[in-house]
């Protein structure tokens, strides 16, 4: 395990505290869960980016017209679902 020091100005440190407090975790567990979770977010985003650029690369995408109806027919088969 490496140490990391940065500088945070009291108000940041102090939501840090104050959320830590809300999860019953200590400042540096907050720290390691918030890092933990804003890494894995980047890596899924990355990857999914990656893979949208790979498919368009190879000629699978649709037309702004198309990619809007087809959320369209995906918006009246949950509002059906809720509704039902």
């Amino acid at each position: 395990m490496s140490l990391t020091a940065i500088d945070l100005d009291q108000e940041t440190l102090a939501k840090l505290d104050q959320s830590a407090r809300f999860r019953s975790l200590s400042r540096e567990e907050m720290l390691k869960a918030v890092i933990n979770d804003i890494s894995g977010h980047d890596l899924e985003c990355r990857m999914k980016i990656e893979a949208g650029e790979k498919d368009y690369r190879s000629g699978r995408f649709v037309s702004q017209q198309e990619a809007t109806a087809l959320a369209e027919e995906r918006k009246r088969k949950i509002m059906g679902m809720s509704a039902g």
